[in-house]
């Protein structure tokens, strides 16, 4: 991969020290072929950015494209490319997936799945 980008390496981070940088920034993007549960993208959401997600892995259960987060087949590189511009040059769209992705991502707290899960093994 090209390094002829200025970039700052910030080393391990505690949760609260990884909160306060996302809090700091308007987009978040995840380009990996296959993102097991999204956390990352979670908890950026959470802090009110912008997302894009790999379609394949976890991230179908809280990703909804163009509501609140852009949803991209990471293989397809032009893909990738292109929903990134639009986040950068459509200041419009990019607002509203933040302020949408803050709500949404709100209903997806730890305890709503142990709960399912708990209903799952014990209900009749």
């Amino acid at each position: 991969l090209p390094h002829d980008f200025e970039f700052q390496h910030l080393g391990l981070l505690t949760p609260r020290q990884i909160a306060s940088v996302l809090s700091t920034c308007d987009i978040f993007v995840d380009y990996s072929t296959h993102q097991a549960m999204g956390l990352t993208a979670m908890e950026a959401m959470g802090c009110a950015m912008a997302v894009i997600v790999p379609k394949r892995g976890g991230t179908s259960d809280f990703a909804m494209d163009g509501i609140n987060a852009v949803v991209v087949d990471t293989a397809d590189h032009a893909e990738c490319e292109r929903a990134l511009d639009r986040l950068v040059i459509d200041a419009d769209f990019r607002f509203s997936l933040r302020e949408r992705a803050v709500m949404d991502i709100a209903r997806c707290f730890p305890e709503r799945a142990a709960l399912a899960m708990l209903n799952a093994i014990f209900s009749e």
